[in-house]
């Protein structure tokens, strides 16, 4: 479905002022931080190589007629921005080093799980495999079968979930 022309419109002058207004912020936070400071935090940095690149877009690349929807994507880094409140908190901050420790015993159980579901796969495998046929009353092969290590590997899945 196709937008229609005013909506576009409002769209693009949508963009053209938080463009203007995020320039203008950038602008402050250089004033405010100085260059120094501005260039060697990494979200303030982020912020302006997004914004250089908006002023780009919407200047000489739109002259030219080129639609760069990749340049456009890098605008939702933007969102986060939020996370800088997390080093503002300090719970909040243990909170996220908290989860973020627990990702490690996260990837330990799900290697496990991984390594389970392989053997039960070979295992279904070496029983099933070749078992699905027309000579055993199958008209066609199901959906979920043992014929290889990956359908194996499914039907496991589905099973223990």
């Amino acid at each position: 479905q196709s937008m229609s022309s005013k909506f576009e419109e409002f769209l693009e002058l949508s963009n053209l002022v938080l463009i203007v207004i995020f320039t203008v912020e950038v602008v402050m936070n250089i004033a405010g931080y100085g260059v120094h400071y501005y260039t060697h935090d990494a979200f303030n940095f982020g912020d302006g190589f997004i914004v250089i690149f908006s002023l780009i877009e919407a200047t000489w690349l739109t002259r030219m007629g080129l639609e760069l929807s990749t340049i456009r994507v890098l605008r939702v880094v933007r969102v986060l921005r939020g996370l800088k409140i997390i080093n503002r908190i300090k719970g909040l901050r243990t909170m996220f080093q908290a989860t973020f420790n627990s990702f490690y015993i996260l990837l330990d159980f799900l290697g496990l799980l991984a390594l389970f579901i392989f053997v039960m796969a070979l295992l279904g495998k070496g029983l099933f495999g070749g078992r699905f046929t027309v000579a055993n009353g199958f008209s066609d092969l199901p959906r979920r079968n043992y014929e290889n290590v990956g359908q194996a590997m499914f039907s496991v899945f589905q099973v223990i979930t």
